[in-house]
């Protein structure tokens, strides 16, 4: 497969699509990431691990309206810090 060399300093298609796949898979790692806190945090707080393997009823509502919690809290800073970046380039850009 040859490779042809771009002179005119626009990014080739294959540059495009290989630094899409990296947004896309750091995306998925800072996701994977954030469930994987979320979830030891709620287990630790939600769970008796004295009380045997499987969880309660209670236990079960807890992890579940703890996740539920984690979720919106990461939506809403997440919706504030996109706000923010794009208020800073609309001031940027004028």
């Amino acid at each position: 497969m040859s490779r042809r060399i771009n002179y005119d300093n626009q990014p080739s298609p294959l540059a495009l699509e290989l630094e899409q796949e990296m947004v896309e898979n750091s995306n998925a790692d800072v996701f994977n990431a954030m469930m994987q806190k979320a979830s030891s945090h709620c287990f630790i707080a939600c769970t008796n691990p004295a009380a045997g393997r499987l969880l309660s009823g209670t236990e079960k509502n807890c992890l579940i309206k703890c996740l539920k919690s984690y979720i919106e809290a990461q939506n809403i800073v997440g919706d504030t810090y996109f706000k923010n970046i794009q208020e800073k380039t609309n001031v940027s850009s004028n």
